[in-house]
């Protein structure tokens, strides 16, 4: 049977909507891909650094430089005196005097190349990023909002969208640790929200049947369109992600158990790339389902297994710029794919001589750069392309982190094991020094 063939019968097998890209790359040329160097430098002030941008070599073809590529200094076309400026041929021209933070985003932005937007990090003055503790705030314990905090957010208002699987509740708070909503109706069952939709309820193999609006060990919580909230959640007895208002009402739900096309066994992390398709990270299938917005599953990438590009475990991931999806396993590393599932590059393993053995989360900011937390060694701060800029936390365990439009991080300490100091604070921010 020839390839077109079996792609057919593929579609009357599992629907066309479970057809992904990587199975049609056959029908066009696959655009080009963009390379930016060098990737990461340290200079003093005053000094110059040349980037280039090169178009990758294709099959059967050579790499070359590429054409019509716009620079910019944190954003600024060109830069200015007090970043750094970048000439139309990428050399980059470092300020008298080191900035704060020291810390500069070279970006090039090409033409006609599936990763349009090229990152680079200069850290001037310093040998790595640093960052400072600025603040840090608790929920009192009487309050009994959180017993193990999960996963942190930042929703589209700047507040902090905060899960706590064990008590199964999902809060936003304001960034100094002001409560303002709880999402959901938190545990356990009770009746049917006014406005829930009774078919949606699993009743069959997982009795008794769990009632929407509800929880059952949320995992993340993140901002959707138009002011929405969107939870995963693992419960088995009833669709796992649910989608609530900007108050808190359950609205509607999709995802159901189980190992078919678009279901779910264990939902870890999910996140919007900027078509507005949600990607979600599927621990036990092993595997990215990607879901539009009506909750139509569209496609998956199933790797399973622990050589480079399979997917072992997967417990979180951040989508870039460009639409390339970092995902970290359970047991390591970090991979970096392209927007259909296609391995690019790995960084942050497993590293047992320091006790760094297994990964919770990661999350990204608006240059492409990663935050992985290392056991407790810290929350370490890769580029897009894995080069280690340095640590935002040291010698600290972190849960989970989110970064804001302004480089803030915001950061859960880890839950310390059975018989440890336990953290002291639920939150804590960090700022770029």
């Amino acid at each position: 049977m020839n390839r077109p063939s079996k792609i057919l019968l593929t579609c009357l097998l599992i629907g066309a909507g479970s057809l992904c890209a990587q199975d049609t790359a056959h029908i066009s040329p696959p655009l080009d891909r963009g390379r930016i160097q060098p990737t990461l430098v340290k200079l003093p002030p005053g000094a110059q650094q040349q980037f280039q941008a090169i178009l990758e070599a294709p099959r059967f073809n050579y790499a070359r430089m590429a054409e019509h590529v716009t620079w910019t200094v944190n954003a600024i076309p060109g830069g200015n005196a007090q970043v750094g400026t970048i000439d139309a041929q990428g050399l980059y021209r470092a300020p008298a005097t080191t900035p704060v933070p020291h810390e500069i985003h070279i970006r090039a932005e090409l033409e006609g190349v599936t990763n349009r937007l090229l990152f680079a990090t200069v850290l001037l003055g310093e040998s790595e990023a640093a960052y400072m503790l600025t603040s840090s705030w608790a929920d009192p314990p009487a309050a009994r909002h959180f017993r193990r905090p999960h996963s942190i957010f930042i929703d589209h208002d700047s507040n902090l969208l905060i899960t706590d699987e064990y008590n199964s509740r999902v809060f936003r708070f304001t960034p100094d640790g002001k409560l303002l909503a709880e999402i959901g109706l938190g545990s356990g069952g009770g009746p049917l929200p006014p406005n829930a939709d009774s078919t949606l309820v699993m009743t069959a193999s997982f009795p008794p049947p769990g009632t929407p609006g509800h929880f059952s060990g949320p995992r993340v919580a993140i901002p959707g369109p138009s002011g929405t909230v969107w939870v995963l959640d693992v419960a088995e007895r009833r669709p796992m992600i649910q989608i609530f208002d900007h108050e808190g009402r359950f609205q509607w739900s999709f995802g159901h158990w189980g190992t078919q096309p678009g279901e779910l066994l264990k939902g870890h992390c999910m996140g919007f790339d900027s078509k507005g398709l949600l990607h979600v990270a599927d621990v036990e299938n092993a595997r990215i389902n990607t879901y539009d917005q009506s909750g139509k599953f569209l496609c998956d990438w199933n790797h399973p297994g622990a050589l480079p590009g399979d997917l072992n475990a997967p417990h979180a991931l951040y989508i870039d710029p460009n639409d390339e999806v970092f995902v970290v396993g359970y047991y390591g590393p970090t991979q970096k794919f392209t927007a259909d599932g296609h391995f690019l590059l790995a960084f942050a393993y497993a590293d047992p001589t320091q006790k760094v053995l297994s990964f919770q989360s990661l999350c990204g900011d608006r240059w492409g750069n990663v935050y992985v937390p290392m056991g407790r060694q810290g929350l370490a701060k890769f580029s897009n392309t894995g080069d280690l800029i340095g640590w935002v936390v040291k010698g600290e365990a972190v849960q989970w982190a989110a970064v804001k439009e302004d480089g803030t991080v915001y950061a859960l300490p880890a839950v310390a094991p059975r018989g440890q100091p336990q953290p002291k604070s639920t939150v804590e921010v960090y700022s770029e020094q």
